[in-house]
C-alpha cells in the first residue's frame, strides 16, 4: 500500500510539473500576445507600461535583425520557444536621453517561434516606440539626394547630411530611406554603418571623413556615401559667395523653422534685432548676423542683439561649429523681433524714462564737425554708452566722450540732479546712443541735445598729455588737460594687455635653441606691435621646460608676462613584436641614462628597466603581458624627471596557424587560432619566402578561424602564409605579430 501510495504521489507530481510547463507556454504565447511580421515593423507607445512582448515567426533558416526606436532608454530581449534569452551575433545602440536607437542580430530556425519582451528602463518610461524585424540582407548600391547642393564658400562647416536623403538598394531589391542625419552617418534596419565622405578633384572618394569646411568661391566637391570600404553613391555641390547663394528670407516676428544655415533678413527701421529659441527665455548666440562687405562676411551682432540699419541687406547665420556638439539644430523654432532706434535731434528734449524702462536707445546723425553736449535733468545716476558706426556693444568707449567720466558716466551740478557729456563727432556720421538709469527708481529723465564749440571753451594744445601705462589686466589712459582752467577735458583709453599666445607650446629636441614667435593682444582682441616689448627665451634648448619672459616696454606698456614651453624628445615608437612590445626612441645626445616606467590600462606607472650609455634607443620588454590590454610607457632621461609619454599600445597576442591545406581546386584553406580580445586577422600570402608582394586578406570577425583563399592561387605552386590579430581602441588600429609562417603546395 506505500509502495502504490508513492507511485500516485509520483504521478501526480510530473502532472502538475507537465500542466506548469503548458501554462508557462501559454503565458508566453498566449493569443492576447500580439505578433510581428518578418520584414514588418509596429510602433505603440509603453506610457506607464513596464513592459510590451511580440511574437514572430521566420519563414526560413537564416540571420535577423530586430531593431527597436524609443523616445528613452529601453532594454529589449529575444527569447526562444523555450523562454529562454538568446545570445546576439551582433548588437549597436546609439542615442541619448530623448532617444535610443538599438539593434540586434540572431541567428533563428524557420518555424519557430520567438518572442521578443521590452521593458523600461530604470528611471523613464519608455514613450513611444518602433519595433522592426527584418531578415538579413547585403547592400548593393544607394542613391544620394540634397535640397541644396549649393553652399556659401569659406562659412563653416557643411553637415552634408542634414540636407540629404539617402535610399539603400539592397541586393534583393528591397529599399531603404534615410532623411536628414546627423553627424554625417546613420545605421540602417540591419546594423550597416553609412558614412559621409568627400573629396576635391583629383583625390580618391574617401580622402576626407565627415562633415567638410566650407571651400572656396567657385570650388566643387564630391560627396560619397561609404559602406566600409565600398562607395555606394555620390553627389556633387558647389561653392559661391552669400549674396549669390539661393537663401530664403526671414521677417520680423516669424516664429521661423530654421531648416538651413543662411537666411536673409532686411530692417524697415534702425533698431535692434533679437534673436530667441521659442521656449527658451535668453537670447542665443547660436544664431549670428553679418553684413556682406567688399565681398568678406562681417558679423555685427555680439552673440545677443545687433543693431541693424534700415532697407540693408543682412544675413542671418546659424553658428556650424556649433552643430559638432548638436544633434539636430534644423527644425527649432526662432522668433525674431525688432528694437525700433529714436532719432535724437539737436534740440529735443522728450526723451524719457520710466520705472521698469531703464534704457533708452536713440540714434544720432551729426549735420556737422565738432561737438554736441548731452544735457540731462534727474536725481539719479546714469550711465552712457555709445559707439561710432561700428555697433561693437562689447565696448562703449568707441564713442569720443570728451567731457564725462570714460565708463559713461556724466559729470554732476552741485545738486547732484543733472549731469551732462560732451562728445566728439564728424559730419555724416551716425551714432547709437544707450542711456541706463542704474537703480530703476522710475524718475524721469529729461535730456537736451545741443551744439557746443569745444574749441573755445578749452585748449589742450600747449600741456603734454599725462599717461598712465598700460599692464596686464589693468587698462592705461593718456590724460588731456587744459591749460586755462586745469579741467581734464579729454581721455584716451589704453585698453590693458590681455591675452598672449606662442607660435607652439611643444617641440621635439634637435640641438638647437627654440624661439617660438609671440603674439600678444590687448583685452580687445587687437595686437600690440612688437616693437612695445622684448623677448627673452632660457633654457630653450634642451629636453624640458622652456622660460618665455615678454617684458613690456615705450610709453603705452610696462609689466612683464612670463611662461613657457615643452622640449620633448624627437620621436618614440611602439609595436607589438614577438618578444613583447619593443619601445624606440630618439637618444639624446647629452643624455647617459634612460629609465622606462609602464602602466597597464588605468593603473600606475611601474619602474621596469633603465637603461646606460648614449646610444641606447631601443628596449624589448619581455614582461608577460596581458592580451587586449592598454599599455603606456614614459622615459626618463638622466636624473631631471621630465618624462616623456609615448603613444597608447594596445598588446594583441600573436595568432598560431594550426593547419594549411589545399583541395586541388586552386585553393588554400587557413585554420588558426582564435583571439577573444581581437576584433579579426589579417592573412598575408606569397609563393616568394621573403613575402614579397604579399596579397592580403582581412577576416573581421574574431571569431571566424578559417578561411578559404582563392584569389591568385596557380596548381602547382607552393605558398607561404601567415596570420595576425588586430584590435582598434580609442579609433585606432593595433596589430599583433605575425604568426610563424608555413607552407603548402597546391595539388595539380
Amino acid at each position: 500500500m506505500g509502495r502504490m501510495r508513492n507511485y500516485l504521489m509520483l504521478c501526480v507530481v510530473a502532472v502538475i510539473a507537465m500542466v506548469g510547463t503548458l501554462l508557462l507556454k501559454v503565458d508566453v504565447y498566449a493569443d492576447d500576445i500580439p505578433e510581428i511580421a518578418v520584414d514588418g515593423s509596429v510602433s505603440g507607445n509603453m506610457k506607464g507600461v513596464s513592459e510590451q512582448k511580440y511574437v514572430f515567426t521566420p519563414a526560413e533558416d537564416g540571420e535577423y535583425a530586430v531593431r527597436l526606436d524609443t523616445e528613452r532608454f529601453a532594454d529589449m530581449e529575444v527569447r526562444s520557444d523555450a523562454g529562454s534569452k538568446l545570445d546576439y551575433e551582433y548588437n549597436i545602440s546609439t542615442g541619448n536621453q530623448d532617444t535610443t536607437m538599438q539593434i540586434y542580430r540572431f541567428k533563428l530556425k524557420k518555424g519557430t517561434t520567438y518572442s521578443i519582451v521590452i521593458t523600461r528602463g530604470e528611471y523613464h518610461d519608455v514613450g513611444a516606440y518602433k519595433l522592426t524585424v527584418k531578415k538579413m540582407r547585403k547592400p548593393a548600391s544607394a542613391a544620394l539626394s540634397m535640397y541644396r547642393t549649393v553652399f556659401v564658400g569659406g562659412s563653416g562647416k557643411v553637415h552634408a547630411g542634414e540636407y540629404m536623403q539617402a535610399v539603400v538598394t539592397y541586393d534583393d531589391g528591397l529599399k531603404y530611406a534615410q532623411n536628414k542625419f546627423c553627424f554625417d552617418k546613420f545605421y540602417d534596419d540591419y546594423g550597416y554603418l553609412y558614412e559621409l565622405y568627400y573629396a576635391d578633384a583629383g583625390e580618391k572618394w574617401n580622402a576626407h571623413k565627415g562633415a567638410c569646411p566650407g571651400g572656396k568661391v567657385g570650388a566643387k566637391r564630391t560627396i560619397s556615401l561609404g559602406y566600409g570600404s565600398r562607395q555606394m553613391g555620390k553627389i556633387d555641390i558647389s561653392f559661391t559667395t552669400i549674396d549669390k547663394a539661393p537663401l530664403s528670407s526671414v521677417k520680423l516676428g516669424d516664429n521661423s523653422i530654421i531648416p538651413d544655415c543662411y537666411y536673409k533678413i532686411k530692417f524697415d527701421h534702425d533698431g535692434e534685432a533679437i534673436i530667441t529659441e521659442i521656449g527658451q527665455t535668453s537670447n542665443s548666440g547660436e544664431y549670428k548676423i553679418y553684413e556682406y562687405v567688399n565681398k568678406k562676411l562681417k558679423q555685427i551682432n555680439d552673440h545677443q542683439w545687433s543693431c541693424l540699419e534700415k532697407g540693408k541687406t543682412y544675413y542671418l547665420i546659424t553658428d556650424q561649429s556649433w552643430l559638432d556638439h548638436a544633434t539636430d539644430i534644423f527644425g527649432r523654432k526662432i522668433n525674431i523681433q525688432e528694437h525700433k532706434y529714436q532719432m535724437l535731434n539737436v534740440g529735443d528734449n522728450s526723451v524719457t524714462l520710466v520705472k521698469d524702462v531703464p534704457e533708452k536707445v536713440m540714434t544720432l546723425t551729426a549735420n556737422k564737425d565738432g561737438y554736441y553736449t548731452l544735457y540731462s535733468t534727474t536725481k539719479y545716476k546714469l550711465t552712457l554708452m555709445g559707439q561710432n558706426n561700428s555697433y561693437d556693444w562689447d565696448d562703449a568707449r568707441n564713442l569720443d566722450i570728451v567731457y564725462g567720466d570714460g565708463s559713461g558716466y556724466g559729470y554732476r551740478g552741485k545738486n547732484h540732479n543733472t549731469q551732462y557729456w560732451v562728445i566728439k563727432v564728424k559730419k555724416g556720421d551716425k551714432y547709437v546712443l544707450s542711456m541706463h538709469e542704474e537703480n530703476n527708481s522710475g524718475g524721469t529723465l529729461t535730456l537736451t541735445l545741443s551744439n557746443l564749440n569745444w574749441i573755445t571753451d578749452h585748449d589742450t594744445g600747449n600741456l603734454p598729455p599725462q599717461i598712465y601705462k598700460s599692464r596686464p589686466g589693468e587698462d592705461g589712459v593718456i590724460t588731456y588737460t587744459c591749460i586755462n582752467c586745469g579741467f581734464v577735458a579729454k581721455e584716451t583709453y589704453i585698453p590693458a594687455i590681455g591675452k598672449y599666445k606662442l607660435q607652439y607650446t611643444k617641440c621635439s629636441y634637435d640641438g638647437k635653441e627654440k624661439k617660438p614667435r609671440v603674439v600678444v593682444k590687448n583685452r580687445k582682441g587687437k595686437v600690440i606691435p612688437a616693437s612695445n616689448y622684448d623677448v627673452i627665451y632660457k633654457n630653450n634648448k634642451y629636453v624640458g621646460d622652456a622660460t618665455v619672459i615678454i617684458k613690456f616696454k615705450g610709453k603705452k606698456y610696462t609689466g612683464c608676462l612670463v611662461t613657457s614651453f615643452f622640449i620633448g624628445p624627437s620621436s618614440t615608437k611602439l609595436s607589438n613584436v614577438s618578444e613583447g612590445i619593443k619601445v624606440a626612441w630618439s637618444p639624446i645626445c647629452d643624455s647617459s641614462r634612460y629609465t622606462i616606467y609602464r602602466k597597464e590600462n588605468d593603473g600606475n606607472y611601474v619602474k621596469i628597466k633603465t637603461l646606460y650609455g648614449v646610444d641606447n634607443s631601443v628596449y624589448i620588454d619581455r614582461s608577460k603581458h596581458k592580451n587586449g590590454a592598454r599599455y603606456t610607457y614614459k622615459i626618463v632621461y638622466k636624473s631631471s624627471y621630465i618624462d616623456y609619454v609615448s603613444s597608447i599600445i594596445c598588446y594583441i597576442s600573436r595568432p598560431t596557424i594550426k593547419s594549411l591545406s589545399s583541395n586541388g581546386k586552386n585553393m588554400i584553406k587557413v585554420r588558426y587560432g582564435r583571439n577573444a580580445k581581437a576584433m579579426g586577422y589579417e592573412i598575408q600570402y606569397c609563393s616568394k619566402q621573403n613575402m614579397k608582394g604579399a596579397v592580403k586578406v582581412v577576416v573581421g570577425n574574431n571569431s571566424t578561424t578559417a578561411k578559404n583563399i582563392t584569389k591568385y592561387i596557380a596548381k602547382g605552386k607552393t605558398y607561404y602564409v601567415r596570420v595576425r590579430s588586430y584590435n582598434i581602441d580609442a579609433g585606432r588600429k593595433y596589430y599583433s605579430s605575425w604568426s610563424k609562417v608555413k607552407t603548402v603546395k597546391v595539388g595539380r
